[in-house]
């Protein structure tokens, strides 16, 4: 059974907000989360770039979804027309074909299904399987955050709950459940039996917890998605030429 995409029409407005704007909108509870993570003794820079690059990250699986479902429906589409152009012949035949008594044989089937097939073709929607595909860019946010989560001393269960607050405050409340976030560190611990067991010393995660961690082109290129390269600006090249030697 499919249903209609409705958190998919965000061309004109990207959805969901940047962290800026929803921070802008309502600071209040995110004064309270950062506070709490700061409590923890995470770095609110790192947790605010990383919370951006989910953002991001959401936004370009979305665009290729949408396109994705647009070349089906654009198939479809064409299948249809196809299809009843090629059925012209039987169309005429159903709307045509007379009884001895001179009535129409198949009465207005004929109508019925030449109309039902154009209203198929004019009321097409994008749709989606009612079991929407997984979501790469909350695998990756989840498992970033919650190792440093973890490293702190949180529980899983605390830090399913931590996790699910931001992401849910982030603007991400249509798609992410505290039972997804179970699911996605579940299905880590499976893979990796060390998962979790980070100490705050360890490398992976003791930037998480300077005061004044710097986020490297490498990492922002990681969490956003983009070329590491892509705020370069073209420096002006030198001069080539012979040096001449004071005399």
């Amino acid at each position: 059974m499919a249903r209609e995409i409705q958190r998919l029409s965000f061309r004109s407005a990207p959805f969901p907000p940047s962290v800026e704007q929803l921070i802008k909108r309502d600071p209040g509870p995110w004064e309270e989360q950062l506070k709490w993570w700061r409590g923890v003794g995470i770095n609110t820079g790192l947790l605010l770039v990383a919370l951006e690059g989910s953002g991001v990250g959401r936004r370009i699986y979305e665009d290729q979804l949408q396109a994705r479902i647009d070349r089906s429906t654009d198939e479809e589409i064409r299948h249809a027309k196809s299809a009843l152009k090629r059925a012209a012949p039987l169309l005429g035949l159903l709307k045509t074909a007379m009884t001895d008594e001179r009535e129409l044989l198949f009465g207005d089937l004929g109508e019925q299904v030449e109309r039902s097939v154009q209203t198929y073709i004019a009321t097409r929607r994008p749709t989606l399987p009612a079991h929407r595909p997984g979501e790469p860019w909350l695998t990756k946010g989840v498992l970033r955050l919650a190792r440093p989560l973890l490293a702190s001393g949180r529980s899983w269960g605390g830090t399913i709950r931590a996790l699910h607050r931001i992401f849910k405050l982030a603007g991400h409340g249509d798609i992410v459940t505290a039972e997804q976030i179970r699911h996605i560190i579940r299905k880590e611990r499976r893979r990796d039996s060390t998962f979790g067991r980070d100490k705050l010393t360890s490398p992976a995660v003791l930037a998480w917890f300077k005061k004044e961690a710097p986020v490297s082109p490498a990492d922002w290129a990681w969490w956003t998605g983009t070329p590491q390269n892509a705020s370069r600006r073209g420096r002006p090249r030198r001069r080539k030429g012979r040096r001449v030697a004071n005399r």
